[in-house]
């Protein structure tokens, strides 16, 4: 990051790099509110598959559903799993979030922090702006008197009103100079206290960025593995559900049933 680049118009471009630095807290806080909100519904979902499966339970009890019993009994256990899973999940998000709002907070600390140490760059900011509108009004005041003279050397003015002007001119290219000194300390200062100013913002975005970057790449982590998990219980439920097997699930239950009910008579 080069500081010529963030001097800016009118050398606001300390302002900018502190507004975009103050950009990470929001940033920050945006993540938070989104990470509890999808804390919150994979909470919600856990609660939806318990419940759920709090309904499938009084048709699992005592064969009551026949020879359907055993794929309501696999939904039952099925959502016991996903239950768990979105729990988990949730607890996972719950983690991350509190990370990410003590960040957010010492990031807050850091900020403040930052301003006390770049106030004298702060400083050096208003004092080159205040010496350019000086210097502009200076040069304004310069060219004015310079006219003035030339004006009363055509006209052929008194000797009086002349060395009157000339005075005048005199005073407006000594102050005029005076400025343009001022002017060229008050820039060496400023540029080096910018460059050092924009090395230190670049440092702040940098490890801001990275420590954002991780906390993406843990929350990627937490989906994909949880995806991981829903996709083993869908690959388990299939199986259960898989013809061949629920043929057996039927028999076994007939034959449960008939065990049970040994007064069974034929016609």
């Amino acid at each position: 990051m080069t500081s010529f680049y963030f001097q800016g118009e009118k050398n606001e471009g300390f302002n900018v790099l502190y507004q975009n630095m103050k950009g990470g807290i929001l940033a920050a806080k945006e993540l938070s509110d989104f990470l509890r909100e999808r804390a919150k519904l994979e909470e919600e979902n856990g609660k939806a598959q318990t419940k759920l499966s709090n309904k499938l339970t009084p048709a699992t009890v005592g064969n009551t559903c026949g020879t359907f019993t055993p794929l309501l009994m696999a939904f039952k256990a099925t959502s016991d799993k996903l239950s768990g899973i979105h729990n988990q999940w949730s607890l996972k998000l719950n983690d991350l979030l509190r990370e990410v709002l003590k960040y957010n907070d010492d990031q807050q600390k850091k900020h403040k922090h930052i301003k006390d140490e770049e106030s004298p760059t702060l400083d050096a900011v208003k004092t080159i702006q205040d010496t350019t509108v000086a210097l502009h009004k200076a040069k304004d005041i310069y060219k004015q008197r310079c006219a003035e003279v030339e004006k009363l050397k055509r006209d052929n003015a008194s000797t009086k009103d002349l060395e009157k002007a000339e005075s005048k001119f005199r005073k407006a290219h000594d102050d005029y100079k005076s400025l343009v000194d001022k002017y060229c300390q008050v820039r060496d200062d400023f540029e080096r206290k910018m460059t050092l100013a924009a090395k230190h913002f670049q440092e702040v975005e940098s490890a801001h960025l990275k420590q954002m970057r991780e906390f993406v790449e843990t929350y990627c982590q937490i989906v994909d593995n949880t995806n991981n998990l829903l996709g083993r219980v869908s690959y388990i439920s299939s199986k259960v559900f898989f013809p061949a097997k629920l043929e057996r699930d039927i028999a076994r239950c007939i034959f449960t049933n008939f065990s049970i009910n040994r007064n069974f008579e034929y016609f």
